[in-house]
């Protein structure tokens, strides 16, 4: 079994020889990445979180009130507040305030 070694000299020559070969593939394929980027259709993503407050069925009549007028008595409950923590700490929500902060840092 006759192995032929190979050199660093032998690949450097061959890479020299098809140097024009390899320049240009690379700019085709980079010309061609940057059409495909400038006609396919712009995709954009919206997240969102929603939360609902409790409505009309808090309301009640104030007994410290004479006339009798409805006022909201909203009685939080631990589901509603573990909900708003939920919203407010969530990572899109922290996300968006770091980047308003590091805004008004900066001045933009």
């Amino acid at each position: 079994m006759d192995q032929r070694q190979i050199f660093l000299r032998d690949i450097l020559t061959v890479l020299f020889k098809r140097k024009g070969f390899i320049v240009s593939f690379a700019i085709v394929v980079i010309v061609l990445v940057a059409a495909g980027n400038y006609v396919w259709p712009k995709t954009y993503e919206s997240v969102a979180k929603v939360q609902v407050m409790r409505g009309r069925e808090t309301v009640g009549v104030d007994p410290t009130v004479l006339e009798g007028a409805a006022m909201p008595m909203v009685q939080l409950t631990n589901y509603d507040v573990n909900t708003t923590i939920d919203l407010v700490t969530s990572n899109d929500v922290l996300c968006c305030a770091a980047l308003c902060k590091r805004r008004s840092l900066i001045g933009g």
